[in-house]
């Protein structure tokens, strides 16, 4: 049966199954050449099993902002989340962020549970991040995909 539903796709999912998925990202090196953080979000969802069908386009560094936020807007529900209180976030959500001093996204990672989430910066490895060390302060969203999956 295919589905179209953000909220069920993530129960068979848990913080343990996604940190362990994380590990195998860690430390790799992705430059903005021709991959970036959205690539690493990509393929991380294909590595636990969900295939998300969206233009090579979308996850270009050079468009990422507008392309990006243009499909989310489409294929994803908005979580409300507060600076100091996540409750409301679930693995494999997908954290946007304001890294530099203005109001446009420019970095983006995907939640892993308890506070933790996958991401890498330009030329640098990828990392695992507390959303409370520094992170909670610069998060612009949080978005839920709607997923399209077998069962």
């Amino acid at each position: 049966m295919i589905i179209n539903d953000p909220i069920s796709m993530h129960t068979e999912l848990n913080s343990f199954t996604c940190l362990r998925a994380a590990s195998k990202f860690v430390g790799l090196r992705f430059s903005q050449k021709d991959r970036n953080c959205a690539s690493l979000v990509r393929d991380f969802l294909e590595e636990i099993g969900i295939q998300v069908e969206m233009p090579e386009y979308v996850w270009s560094p050079k468009s990422f902002e507008r392309q990006f936020l243009s499909y989310l807007s489409k294929n994803a529900e908005s979580i409300p989340v507060k600076l100091d209180c996540f409750e409301n976030l679930e693995v494999c959500d997908i954290l946007l962020f304001r890294t530099k001093a203005s109001a446009s996204v420019t970095h983006c990672g995907v939640y892993i549970g308890n506070y933790l989430f996958l991401s890498c910066r330009e030329e640098a490895n990828t990392v695992i991040s507390n959303l409370y060390r520094g992170w909670a302060i610069l998060m612009h969203s949080a978005w839920r995909l709607k997923v399209v999956k077998d069962r």
